[in-house]
């Protein structure tokens, strides 16, 4: 392979700070056309279209000689309008900042090498290299997570960080990974929750925390929420249902004007709804709006039907099917923010009944999706036991043995654990909704 000497007037200098008003970037594409070179820079994702051309930039039959695909660039000239109203920049002065060694690149992908050209969408690199939807979920995605942390500290909150491998893990009726630890000889779980873990730093005086990390499901997959997820779990001791809601709202609107920028300077539009009032409503008027019948008041057989479910079943078996079809059905065609609250009560062990039938409870619905749940923590220690027993096997006589994985928490409860508000973020499926996308499976890394 034969190296590039390239000459040192086109060498940058990497002591010394790029000029504020000169632009860089990484070359995708590269044409060679009558007196001028034609690029495709990118940068973090974003693309640009360049030129640089004889008799305007300085060192024109250099940059045509030794340039390739994959060199870095900066330099500074001015912007002007191509064939098509297209923006172009046009270089006037150009320096290399990197050049892969100045050796010849070779790509894996070109025919006859390792991979056909077919297969290219199936490397990430690849992909992000040609779609800027791609690219532009990752920057989103990280500007998300830097809006939420933001928000959060400002607020006050703390962030904690708990175990992602549990030797006993809590997560109502999701399925954990299951793994081995060689030196232990023992197994152990990936996460699918931390929040008995961040409650009990509750329990310890820490009165506002959060942790955002990724979390294992073992299923409850869909076309926006893959796993594993990315989220964030936020507690507020001594909080109530009105403050917890509002405070969902706040960090809704804080992340979505940290964000607009971004999208709006790659062409992306954020929906006007996303920055009004979100409206609140109760599951029941909601219920019956879309469906025509009470949740509260009519009777069992009657969502049965509704349902087209023919035989009977538990009171919690139904809320299971009323929650799978407000999630498949009627949250699938909400695209307007909504903050949706008093969710039917089931077996939910750390969730505060708000009547027989209600909790407190809320999501925020937004483009079909739960982007935040908001719920109010159970009080009563008595209660908690019993449900959590009836969660593990369906029976209130659970061995004590069996509930061991509860002792430290119990524990803190039994000695006056504070009311307390929680909050779920799911920062993948937030980043969906800001940028339009609708499988999720097309932006993740293909490894």
């Amino acid at each position: 392979m034969q190296k590039r000497e390239i000459p040192e007037t086109m060498q940058y200098n990497s002591s010394e700070k790029i000029p504020a008003e000169w632009i860089s970037g990484r070359i995708l594409k590269l044409f060679k056309i009558k007196n001028k070179l034609l690029l495709q820079l990118t940068e973090n994702g974003k693309k640009r279209k360049a030129c640089i051309a004889k008799g305007t930039a300085d060192c024109y039959g250099e940059c045509r000689k030794f340039l390739q695909p994959g060199d870095i660039i900066c330099g500074s000239g001015e912007e002007a309008f191509c064939k098509g109203q297209e923006r172009e920049f046009q270089f006037s002065t150009v320096r290399v900042v990197k050049a892969s060694c100045l050796d010849s690149v070779e790509s894996g992908l070109a025919e006859g090498g390792k991979y056909a050209l077919s297969k290219q969408k199936e490397y990430y690199h690849i992909y992000l290299a040609e779609n800027e939807n791609c690219a532009l979920y990752v920057r989103t995605k990280a500007r998300t997570a830097l809006e939420l942390r933001k928000f959060l500290t400002e607020k006050g909150y703390m962030e904690c960080f708990t175990p992602i491998l549990q030797k006993k893990f809590y997560g109502g009726g999701a399925r954990p990974f299951v793994t081995h630890m060689a030196d232990t000889g023992s197994d152990v779980y990936l996460r699918v929750t931390s929040e008995l873990a961040l409650r009990q730093y509750i329990a310890g005086g820490f009165d506002k925390i959060y942790e955002m990390g990724y979390y294992f499901r073992n299923g409850n997959t869909s076309a926006k929420y893959l796993t594993p997820f990315m989220a964030a779990e936020v507690y507020t001791a001594y909080s109530g249902e009105e403050q917890n809601e509002k405070f969902m709202e706040e960090l809704f609107h804080s992340i979505v004007k940290g964000v607009r920028p971004l999208l709006e300077s790659c062409g992306q539009c954020v929906p006007e709804a996303f920055l009004k009032k979100i409206p609140v409503c109760s599951f029941e008027d909601y219920f019956m709006e879309k469906t025509g019948i009470s949740w509260e008041k009519s009777s069992e057989q009657e969502i049965l039907r509704m349902l087209g479910k023919q035989q009977d079943c538990s009171s919690e078996e139904l809320v299971k099917e009323i929650y799978k079809y407000l999630k498949q059905k009627l949250i699938a065609e909400q695209k307007d923010p909504l903050i949706l609250t008093d969710l039917p009560a089931g077996v939910s062990p750390l969730i505060q009944k708000k009547t027989d039938k209600t909790l407190y409870r809320g999501y925020l619905i937004v483009n079909g999706a739960t982007l935040m749940e908001t719920a109010i923590g159970q009080e009563d220690v008595k209660c908690l036991e019993e449900q959590l027993r009836q969660q593990e096997t369906g029976r209130t006589d659970y061995p004590d043995r069996e509930m061991e994985k509860y002792r430290a928490f119990l524990h803190a409860n039994a000695l006056g654990y504070p009311r307390t508000a929680s909050l779920f973020v799911s920062v993948d499926r937030f980043v969906s909704a800001l940028c339009g996308i609708e499988n999720i499976g097309d932006y993740q890394m293909k490894m």
